[in-house]
């Protein structure tokens, strides 16, 4: 079964009003055209009270049919609702001045107000029955023949009655109504604006985790680099690097080799017999001079490669460094471990003396022409 609402509710209620408005105008309008047609002195009271039922139950009838039967193709709902509301609030102040009307004629206790009080030339004469006061509405002691229908005026009474206080639950559940569609038309905006934050935020989780597996995935292979950035990064030199890492090694091998030759001392008597020796063997001296040929090529080219490249290794700058700076310094002394043939308690006249004596002998071996 169905839970009930608000909307169904008022539809009872407004079904009920309906009809008790209808049943009220049936009774009093059935009494007036009695009064009417027998001429039995129709009052202003009577007449009114019809007009304003009649209107009542037109209006009751339009909120019927248009809120709860046509609602669905209507754009503004909440707009309808709200006049409806305030139309019930001012014909529960008609239903009041019905009921005001209705208790000024002395009903329920009689009906003597419903008919006129005088007699004018149109009237009935006033010529009752046996057992009666007059032809119309008795009041008090007196008994008139309309009082049998005096049980109409009573309904029609009990009814404004039940009206005045459909009118009051209608004007409530009409408040209610428009309440309840603002809170739920709020409480849709806010679930609508979670959902789309709900949305968004899964949106992000998702893209966080793809970009999650994405870093934890393993690295593609390394690229080949593009002709561009090989041209950017390669050297300017026109030499490939083989050769010009051969050639850098020659170079640091002559340097090395230049360096250990400036930094040994040695006996002039050594460098005289090395030299007589190489003198006297031809094979040893063209190999000599092939040495200082290629020495001076291999100079030659590391300086072009200096000149064009610089130094691009760490090793060559601090071969270049070692060859640039100065000797050690002097120490007296310490060069006698070197000197082949000399003590170190020797004095420096002893060791003096036999140094001019191998210089005198080179020049002698010069001037006989075997130097």
């Amino acid at each position: 079964m169905a839970k009930w609402g608000t909307s169904s509710y008022l539809v009872v209620v407004r079904s009920l009003q309906v009809l008790g408005t209808l049943i009220s105008a049936i009774l009093n309008g059935f009494l007036l055209v009695y009064i009417h047609v027998n001429r039995l002195g129709l009052s202003s009271t009577m007449l009114a009270l019809e007009i304003m039922t009649c209107v009542t139950l037109v209006y009751t009838a339009i909120v019927l049919l248009v809120q709860h039967t046509g609602r669905r193709h209507l754009k503004s709902k909440d707009t309808i609702t709200f006049v409806f509301v305030v139309g019930d609030i001012l014909f529960t102040g008609l239903t009041i001045g019905l009921f005001s009307i209705i208790a000024r004629t002395g009903v329920p206790a009689n009906c003597a107000g419903m008919t006129r009080s005088d007699y004018e030339s149109d009237d009935a004469p006033d010529k009752p029955q046996q057992g009666y006061d007059t032809i119309r509405f008795g009041s008090g002691d007196k008994k008139g023949q309309l009082d049998r229908f005096c049980s109409l005026e009573r309904g029609y009474y009990f009814i404004t009655i039940a009206l005045l206080f459909s009118y009051m639950a209608t004007v409530a559940m009409g408040v209610l109504k428009i309440a309840h569609v603002s809170f739920q038309r709020k409480l849709d905006e806010r679930l609508a604006t979670a959902n789309e934050l709900f949305r968004l935020q899964s949106k992000v989780s998702r893209t966080r985790s793809s970009l999650v597996r994405q870093s934890s995935a393993p690295s593609s292979p390394r690229q080949v680099s593009s002709p561009r950035q090989e041209s950017i990064t390669s050297p300017r030199s026109p030499r490939s690097f083989a050769s010009r890492q051969s050639l850098r090694d020659q170079v640091a091998a002559s340097q090395q080799q230049q360096q250990r030759r400036v930094m040994m001392p040695i006996s002039p008597l050594t460098i005289n017999t090395a030299f007589t020796a190489s003198h006297n063997d031809p094979a040893r001296q063209s190999l000599l001079i092939e040495q200082n040929n290629t020495g001076d090529s291999i100079e030659s080219a590391a300086e072009e490669a200096m000149i064009t490249d610089g130094y691009r290794n760490p090793r060559h700058q601090a071969l270049a460094h070692t060859s640039m700076s100065a000797p050690p310094p002097y120490v007296p002394g310490e060069s006698s471990r070197f000197m082949t043939g000399h003590t170190a308690d020797e004095s420096n006249e002893m060791r003096l003396s036999d140094y001019v004596k191998g210089q005198t002998r080179a020049q002698n071996m010069k001037d006989s022409g075997a130097l």
